[in-house]
């Protein structure tokens, strides 16, 4: 299942029907090269970035291995000004250790790396970390509009759900531009 479910007036977590308030207009630019490494010193994270855009049942795309990380499409890129959004795995469907496993760990001020085959380097620092539920109403402090040029790191959390076979809460790890 992926993260957020694409709605016509807007996005939900997927699992869910909570609008935001703000629609967001999902839409890939034209660009000339996209990430394609995503470092975190602290963590020991080095992980190729995979690209994602809408799935077939309308949520977000997920990475489609556990070592790799995920670049939402119907984002900006990292280094431009808005929220760029990156996904991973917690961890496999046998629950061992995926990429963003220890993303809780961060700590603000931990520095961010996002790597372009053009040999840009864009550097962000965490400002901010939370847990969010599925019903959450406040999908626009993740994905909506901003002025900053923002960089949101996002995995499961919280109980497993059998039932659904998905964690109940989202960790979105918030980092800034450092100029």
């Amino acid at each position: 299942a992926g993260v957020f479910v694409v709605r016509e007036r807007g996005i939900a977590w997927a699992g869910t029907d909570r609008i935001m308030t703000q629609p967001i207009t999902i839409a890939e630019p034209q660009r000339i090269t996209t990430p394609y490494r995503l470092r975190i010193p602290q963590l020991g994270i080095n992980a190729m970035v995979q690209k994602t855009g809408i799935t077939a049942d309308g949520t977000i795309g997920i990475p489609t291995n556990y070592t790799d990380v995920a670049w939402f499409t119907g984002s900006v890129q990292p280094g431009e000004r808005g929220n760029a959004i990156i996904v991973g795995h917690r961890d496999t469907r046998l629950f061992a250790p995926g990429v963003f496993r220890e993303l809780k760990n961060l700590k603000i001020g931990d520095d961010v790396y996002v790597d372009f085959k053009d040999g840009r380097i864009f550097h962000f620092r965490v400002v901010n970390k939370k847990n969010y539920y599925e019903n959450t109403d406040r999908l626009a402090e993740i994905i909506g509009p901003t002025i900053k040029t923002l960089l949101n790191l996002i995995t499961c959390e919280g109980a497993w759900n059998q039932a659904v076979k998905r964690y109940d809460q989202r960790l979105v790890v918030f980092t800034e531009l450092v100029p």
